[in-house]
């Protein structure tokens, strides 16, 4: 059986992301576009209003108090929404923290560019180079590391509704989920694993083949699971979405719709006498196959047609691949036991 500090060590091998459930989410506009290359390039982002840069200024200001400000702001601005002005302050100063998500449109918004801020605000001065480049003049700034830039239209549609929002800075906290799953395939949050099948064919999406991914997912005839909860989009393309506690079932799925579907893990997973982390999964989930070198080829001819014909996939990255190879070794070498998983070296 797979103990609590063997999932602790699974988990970290394979780089599987724990999102922190205190993380937030903002929507940072880029001045129709014109700051969107240099905040992504320069991997910051910013906000103007130059004169004021204390955020204790805006901490629990008192009605009158933020009266004034909003005059003072409608004053020196000339603009005619100062609350919106004085709502994204604060909210630059005050409540965006590193480690939450920031995304930025390009022009026109056809391209949304995802990252995680990585520090607090800090005071940036403008240099002579910037003035005669005529680069951005904000200098209240956070630095971004950018990780994600997806076209508009492959967004989920759910999303569109921020962009409806004129404000400069958006919170996007209710969109969480929706973001989570367009960073990262696969992850835990709140000790829940999600793992997101994407659906990538073109044609309208055959009902027997549908049908039969259900199958694939939750009685297969060799595994059977009842506890995951799923969210689908079945447009095409679309995706499946599993949320379940049981992470380890989650990775047995999508093992192997990349060994049916794109042939990228091959044997040893597979073979009889090699425990390997496909059996350790099959022991710890209580499933006894009597032939497990079979299991790939069972389920390749009762679903692999239709999975390859709705071209599903699961987004890893190269590092799960290999961590999952890497993992699979060590088992097999050490009679199912991770001891020495913290002495594993890269590949």
């Amino acid at each position: 059986m797979i103990n609590i500090m063997d999932e602790e060590k699974i988990i970290e091998s394979l780089g599987i992301p724990i999102i922190d459930h205190n993380r937030q989410y903002w929507f940072v506009r880029t001045d129709g576009g014109r700051l969107y290359e240099e905040f992504r390039n320069d991997n910051y982002i910013a906000i103007g209003f130059n004169e004021y840069i204390n955020p204790k200024l805006f901490e629990e200001l008192e009605s009158k108090d933020e009266f004034s400000l909003k005059e003072e702001i409608k004053e020196k601005y000339e603009t005619k929404m100062p609350g919106a002005s004085l709502t994204a302050l604060k909210r630059f100063m005050l409540d965006m923290h590193k480690g939450d998500v920031v995304f930025i449109p390009s022009v026109n918004s056809e391209s949304i560019t995802f990252g995680i801020i990585e520090s607090e605000m800090y005071i940036y001065t403008i240099t002579p180079e910037d003035e005669d480049e005529d680069r951005c003049d904000y200098v209240k700034r956070r630095n971004v590391r950018w990780i994600k830039t997806i076209n508009k239209k492959s967004l989920d549609i759910n999303f569109y509704k921020i962009f409806q929002s004129h404000h400069t800075i958006v919170d996007a906290n209710k969109y969480d989920f929706i973001i989570d799953r367009t960073l990262e395939s696969f992850y835990i949050k709140n000790n829940i694993a999600h793992l997101k099948i994407n659906i990538n064919t073109d044609e309208p999406i055959n009902g027997k083949s549908f049908y039969n991914l259900q199958k694939f997912i939750f009685d297969n005839g060799i595994i059977k699971e009842d506890s995951i909860d799923q969210k689908i989009n079945v447009q095409s393309k679309g995706f499946v979405e599993l949320i379940t506690q049981n992470w380890q079932y989650l990775i047995l799925i999508t093992v192997l719709i990349h060994t049916i579907v794109g042939g990228k893990i091959k044997v040893p997973l597979f073979e009889i006498d090699n425990p390997g982390i496909i059996k350790y999964i099959l022991d710890y989930l209580k499933i006894k196959h009597e032939r497990d070198k079979d299991l790939y080829n069972v389920l390749d001819e009762k679903f692999g047609d239709d999975l390859r014909g709705l071209n599903v996939d699961v987004e890893v990255n190269n590092k799960f691949i290999k961590e999952i190879i890497k993992v699979n070794n060590s088992l097999s070498e050490n009679d199912n036991s991770l001891s020495n998983l913290d002495n594993l070296e890269e590949s």
